[in-house]
């Protein structure tokens, strides 16, 4: 709606980006959510995603999961961990995951609730970038094995393990 310019002003916009107001992005993050109910959405979501990686991704999707999560690894063996990586690695692992779906519908919807939930990740992140650093890419690490063993199970497992460690953390 609006246009900031840097240096130059404020001007009204000829165009209005579909991204820029979402009206149910901002009815969802204008209530009052509980985290538990958060942790739901994003466990239903996340269980189908793994779900339809696993019968329709390509193992160049599955490696490109797995690449992901060896780069953070280096990242925190490195000692060089910052909110900023987190939050840039948790954006990059979890868009290969559902792009990895291969439903231009999940992807859509899943990134729409990325959004949603990028509040709790940042704060998740910064509360205790270290333990929270670790778990992330455990997890993560669990997941992406499932996905290269197509174990559905297995797969299922980590991702009610994610989302329940993600609560844990959200709820701090």
């Amino acid at each position: 709606i609006v246009d900031v310019r840097r240096g130059d002003g404020t001007y009204i916009s000829s165009s209005i980006k579909p991204d820029c107001f979402n009206p149910l992005l901002f009815s969802l993050l204008s209530e009052n959510n509980r985290i538990d109910d958060l942790v739901e959405l994003r466990e239903i979501f996340e269980l189908g995603i793994v779900k339809l990686v696993i019968l329709h991704a390509n193992d160049y999707a599955v490696a490109n999961i797995m690449n992901i999560v060896k780069q953070f690894e280096k990242v925190i063996d490195s000692g060089t961990l910052t909110d900023r990586i987190i939050q840039q690695h948790e954006n990059e692992f979890h868009s290969a995951l559902v792009e990895a779906t291969g439903n231009p519908l999940v992807v859509h919807i899943y990134q729409f609730l990325l959004e949603f939930f990028r509040p709790t990740i940042l704060q998740t992140s910064t509360t205790s970038k270290t333990s929270f650093g670790q778990n992330t890419l455990e997890i993560h690490y669990r997941i992406a094995l499932a996905l290269q063993t197509r174990d559905q199970a297995q797969a299922e497992r980590a991702i009610v393990d994610s989302v329940k460690t993600w609560g844990e953390y959200a709820s701090m």
